[in-house]
This record gives C-alpha cells, sequence and structure tokens, in this order.
C-alpha cells in the first residue's frame, strides 16, 4: 500500500515536496497497522538553483536497530527535473521516473 502526503518541513529541503509512504501489504493479526517499509521523497520540480541531472539516493537503508528490535524504514529521495507543469507529466517525464524508481 502507498500513501502519498506533503513532505514534511524536517524532509523536505524546498517547500512543495511530496513523499510517498510505502506500507507492508500484508495484514497484520489484528487487521491494524502495517507496517512502514519506506518513504520515497519526491523533488521534481524545475527551478534555476537545481543541478540538471537526475537521480536517485538512498538517505537512509531500511535496518534494524538491534536483534529482534524496531525495523527502521528506508529513506530514499527521486531528484528530478520534469520537463512537464506541476498536474501533468509528458512521455519522457513518466520514463524518467520510473528509471529512476528502478
Amino acid at each position: 500500500r502507498v500513501v502519498s502526503r506533503c513532505a514534511n518541513p524536517d524532509e523536505a529541503w524546498v517547500p512543495g515536496m511530496r513523499a510517498f509512504d510505502v506500507f507492508d501489504a500484508t495484514e497484520q493479526e489484528d487487521g491494524k497497522h502495517h507496517s512502514l517499509l519506506a518513504t520515497i521523497l519526491l523533488d521534481l520540480a524545475t527551478r534555476p538553483d537545481k543541478p540538471p541531472q537526475d537521480a536517485h539516493f538512498t538517505l537512509r537503508c531500511a535496518h534494524r536497530r538491534d536483534e529482534g528490535g524496531a525495523r527502521v524504514p528506508a529513506l530514499v529521495a527521486l531528484v528530478c527535473t520534469m520537463a512537464a507543469d506541476d498536474r501533468h507529466l509528458s512521455p519522457r517525464d513518466v520514463t524518467l521516473l520510473l528509471h529512476e524508481l528502478g
């Protein structure tokens, strides 16, 4: 399950970034919360001071704090310069985004 949200101020380096929280799809025994696997931060807006290259950065690898301990979710960032406006992606933008997602 993927949940879209505005990036928190402590996650974002520029205003307007989006974040996608990726949760485990398996149902918990209590039928409640799924565990957070990763957060993907998206920096897609064009701006004058932004480097022209598109890239995927691993900011934190998923790991366990200690044996049997709580799982720390992965944190990744996709930094791309999209040619289209904020509401629409061009075919090139979609190809680029899928490439950076892996």
